[in-house]
């Protein structure tokens, strides 16, 4: 069965940074195909959300891939709904720990 994509409200954002990181000191060509290949792998998702390491001791169900070289994609999977759910996306070291844990503790303390 194919998986629906929703994204954390922050993740168009994180494709802004992202874009202007890159397109800063490699050009904007560079940063769109690098943007193009971390949006195809997340559109892959669909079809088999189940990859990578489930990383509980950061998030409940957070699963995170090295994309692009240097991107890092994290995300849920809800097998009820059949959704993944993309936390965030980091570039070149960001601390995607830290990123996925706050974004995943605010919509935890929201739905309280």
């Amino acid at each position: 069965m194919r998986y629906r994509l929703s994204n954390h409200p922050e993740v168009p954002r994180d494709f802004e940074r992202i874009l202007k990181f890159i397109g800063s000191y490699a050009g904007y060509s560079l940063a769109q195909r690098k943007t193009s290949e971390i949006k195809q792998f997340i559109d892959k998702l669909k079809d088999r959300p189940h990859v990578g390491t489930v990383r509980n001791e950061i998030v409940h169900g957070l699963r995170a891939l090295p994309v692009a070289e240097k991107a890092t994609v994290c995300f849920t999977v809800d097998d009820e709904t059949h959704t993944v759910k993309i936390v965030c996306v980091t570039y070149a070291g960001q601390d995607w720990r830290k990123i996925a844990a706050e974004r995943e503790n605010q919509d935890l303390s929201r739905n309280i």
